[in-house]
């Protein structure tokens, strides 16, 4: 990096060089939905019998992650592990 340029000056550059191979990093890209995240639940509770409460929020612990989601409506929880054999 040039030391006469400005953080900003550096940054205009690499997004006009972005915008030279056809990639909007300003771009709004929407995803379709199917269901919302009550139905989901719903859907869940109607085959397991029950339905968990959840918090907004993604953290890790050790070798664990939990992600919480919501779509304004409702929460849903997501749970992942790192296997080691």
């Amino acid at each position: 990096m040039n030391e006469d340029l400005s953080i900003r000056d550096v940054r205009l550059q690499k997004l006009a060089r972005m915008r030279e191979l056809n990639c909007d990093p300003f771009q709004v890209e929407r995803f379709d939905r199917s269901h919302s995240a009550k139905e989901m639940l719903d859907g869940f509770e109607k085959e397991n019998g029950s339905r968990s409460q959840t918090m907004v929020s993604y953290r890790l612990m050790g070798k664990a992650g939990f992600a919480h989601v919501s779509d304004g409506d409702d929460k849903i929880q997501g749970y992942s592990r790192r296997r080691t054999r």
